[in-house]
């Protein structure tokens, strides 16, 4: 239990600096561009939420959105993605992408601070780094699950966590359920509108159970939602970190970024706000 008043005991070390300079230059740049955009912008990149209002934040959550302002798998999985593929392009040996994935990697969790949903996705995305460098093929439930138990070994409060355990679930919904799903849709619906509806369905199903404890009711225009607002999420995350990386050594660059990712950061808002105001949104 604190007693007394706070008082600094030492300066941070220097990679907490430099994270801490890049996320307050960044959501003061953002909090220049206009509207819900460039509130939500810090959001979606690097999971900075305190510049989203609160009639904001609810249409986030009435849509079933707001899981796009948390840090998660989608955006690790964005960032080594990128990595393989630009080493790729440029030649690199796959030994070489894996380094800098892992390095990079872990310069993006102490830039969005490692919470909950932050460590499960690294850790997955280390695990699947590691495995490719050892030349065995890794699938998403066994990987899933090995990241689980390290991460519940090394602190075990992290089982009351929400963020924790709606991450897990959605990864594991998407696993188990997106593929059945698609299949089972397929029969009435074209195969690319089929998959791509059961993505936010299958993350949705696995998720509501434990949605339901923090807000009894039921987002009926979710998945519609999801829809419309997940393909402009990954272009709003790199546009994002690039312009938050960049800001203070390349201004130029920062702000051409920034200001590119307002309009997709600004069309999510928008999806919450309409969907939020819609007749029977929440069930």
């Amino acid at each position: 239990f604190a007693r007394g008043s706070a008082r600094i005991l030492e300066a941070p070390p220097w990679f907490l600096g430099w994270s801490n300079e890049l996320r307050t230059q960044f959501r003061a740049a953002a909090a220049e561009l206009p509207g819900d955009g460039g509130a939500l912008l810090p959001g979606l990149s690097i999971g900075d939420t305190r510049a989203v209002s609160d009639a904001l934040d609810d249409a986030m959550k009435a849509t079933a959105l707001s899981h796009l302002t948390a840090v998660s798998g989608a955006n690790c999985a964005v960032v080594v993605g990128l990595i393989m593929i630009l080493g790729a392009a440029f030649g690199a040996s796959r030994g070489i992408r894996i380094a800098v994935s892992l390095i990079v990697l872990a310069g993006f969790v102490v830039l969005v601070t490692p919470d909950a949903s932050v460590l499960r996705a690294a850790v997955m995305a280390a695990l699947v780094l590691f495995a490719l460098a050892s030349g065995r093929p890794s699938r998403g439930l066994p990987v899933l699950s090995l990241a689980v138990i390290v991460l519940l070994a090394i602190d075990p409060w992290l089982s009351r966590d929400y963020g924790f355990i709606l991450s897990v679930l959605a990864t594991a919904g998407l696993l188990v359920l997106a593929g059945p799903l698609a299949r089972v849709l397929s029969r009435w619906l074209p195969t690319p509108l089929a998959v791509l509806i059961s993505i936010p369905l299958a993350a949705k199903l696995a998720c509501q159970p434990v949605l339901i404890l923090l807000n009894p009711a039921v987002p009926v225009y979710g998945v519609i939602a999801n829809l419309l607002a997940e393909p402009a999420a990954p272009v709003a995350t790199v546009l994002g970190l690039l312009a938050c990386v960049s800001l203070g050594v390349v201004p130029a660059v920062g702000h051409t970024a920034l200001a590119i990712a307002w309009l997709p950061s600004a069309w999510i808002a928008a999806i919450a706000r309409f969907f939020a105001a819609a007749p029977g949104a929440q069930a």
